[in-house]
Formats: C-alpha cells, sequence, structure tokens
C-alpha cells in the first residue's frame, strides 16, 4: 500500500509540471535538439543509400582558406526565423563548388540556418562595398559569383590593331569584367578597345586635349587621365575610379 501512495505522489507531481510554459531559453533548446536529430536521420538515410565501397573511399574535401570579419545575428521582424549575417575574406578565386562546400560549413557553425547571408570579399575590397560573391540561405542556397572567376580574370585582352602604339593597358570595373586598352592608330587617331567577361567588347574612340585629357564626347562627360602608373576616369561629376597600368 505505502508503494502505490509513492507511485501516485511521483504521477501527480509529473502531471503538475506538465502545465508549466517553456521559456524561450528552453524552446530554443529543444528546437535545437529537434534540428540534431533530423540531420542525424538525413546522414543515417544517406548512408544507406551509398554503396558501402564507396562510401569507404570517399574523403572529404578540404576547404579553401578564408577568416571571418563579421558574423551579426539580429531578429528584426519577430515572425520570422533570426537573420544571420556573415563577411569573409578570402586569399584568392574559388570555383563554385568551393563556395558552396564554405557555404555549408559556415552555416553549420550556428544555429541560426534558414536566414543565413553570406558575402565573400578578395584580399584588395573593401568589406561593406560589393562583395565579389555570395551564398544566401533562405533557406534554399542560392550562389553568386558577381565578380570575375578565376577563368575569366586569365582570358585575354582585347585586340588591337597591328603597329598601334599602346598608350594604356587596364583591368576596369572587376563586376563587369572589363580589360581594356587605350592605344594610338597609324593614322593617329586615339581609340579604346574593351572586353568584357562574357566575351563582348566594343571600340570607341576617343580625343586628346591640350591638359592631357582623353575625352571620350559622350553624353556623361567621361574621361580618362594617364598620370604615373596610373589611369583615372572621370565623368562631370568628378573621379568614378582609378586602375592601375598593366605592363604593356
Amino acid at each position: 500500500m505505502k508503494q502505490l501512495l509513492i507511485i501516485y505522489a511521483l504521477v501527480g507531481v509529473l502531471l503538475g509540471s506538465c502545465g508549466e510554459p517553456l521559456s524561450d531559453h528552453e524552446k530554443e533548446m529543444k528546437r535545437i535538439e529537434r534540428e540534431i536529430k533530423s540531420a542525424k536521420k538525413e546522414i543515417k538515410r544517406l548512408e544507406r543509400k551509398l554503396p558501402r565501397k564507396n562510401a569507404e573511399q570517399l574523403q572529404p574535401t578540404p576547404l579553401p582558406n578564408y577568416k571571418i570579419i563579421k558574423d551579426v545575428t539580429s531578429h528584426p521582424h519577430q515572425s520570422s526565423p533570426k537573420k544571420r549575417s556573415v563577411d569573409v575574406r578570402l586569399e584568392m578565386r574559388i570555383p563554385k563548388d568551393a563556395l558552396e562546400s564554405l557555404g555549408q560549413a559556415i552555416r553549420l557553425q550556428s544555429p541560426h540556418k534558414e536566414r543565413l547571408f553570406i558575402n565573400y570579399y578578395l584580399p584588395d575590397q573593401t568589406v561593406g562595398s560589393r562583395s565579389w560573391a555570395s551564398t544566401h540561405f533562405t533557406p534554399k542556397l542560392r550562389i553568386n559569383i558577381h565578380g570575375m572567376t578565376e577563368k575569366q580574370s586569365n582570358d585575354p585582352f582585347p585586340p588591337i590593331p597591328k603597329g598601334a602604339l599602346v598608350i594604356a593597358k587596364f583591368a576596369g570595373d572587376r563586376f563587369i569584367g572589363e580589360k581594356a586598352i587605350i592605344y594610338k592608330q597609324a593614322d593617329g587617331t586615339i581609340q579604346k578597345a574593351v572586353k568584357y567577361k562574357d566575351g563582348s567588347g566594343a571600340t570607341s574612340r576617343l580625343y586628346l586635349s591640350k591638359n592631357g585629357k582623353f575625352d571620350t564626347r559622350n553624353s556623361h562627360s567621361e574621361y580618362y587621365i594617364v598620370i604615373d602608373q596610373f589611369v583615372s576616369a572621370y565623368d562631370a561629376a568628378g573621379l568614378i575610379n582609378k586602375y592601375a597600368l598593366l605592363n604593356k
């Protein structure tokens, strides 16, 4: 009889505790536990589908060298999951599949996976300006390379006529993949040949003024000035950008 009373008491305690609301922290922990359990099930499912021989031969692909510059989590909308924003510095351009692997690895570092925005910057890029590439999870993964790929960066410059004198050779806007040559033709006229990362290109005439400007005479009043080892591009509002001259 005494044992039955003890059992009834324990049941009463358990039933009483079931009515207590969970704290936000406890809810978050339970959500993370559910995600971990779901991930383990998915891994087991994939392992069953994979032939044992191939599974033993699989080797993890090493991630490219990177450094996380900024990692911020915010909650701007209470009705939606928390937003995580990450800025990453890369040592060099990497292929799209390596971007995917790196994005997935960074995603696993935090429980906030449904609204994750990762931007990648090359060594000479300023963080906060337009990134070279991005992997965004919303929650579906979207991979974008905004700048030039390694192959595009190594593509040749546009051809110029035989016997032309190169005045300036430079890589312009990295996002449209601009490669440009300002040159003087045998007849004395000055041209600018440009090639873009998509393979398209154009040639336009420039007009040299007495003060050393290479004027386009277009609607934007754009012109170029070549001084020392740089070519500076201007329009009516002022300096657009400054580019280093490349070996002729």
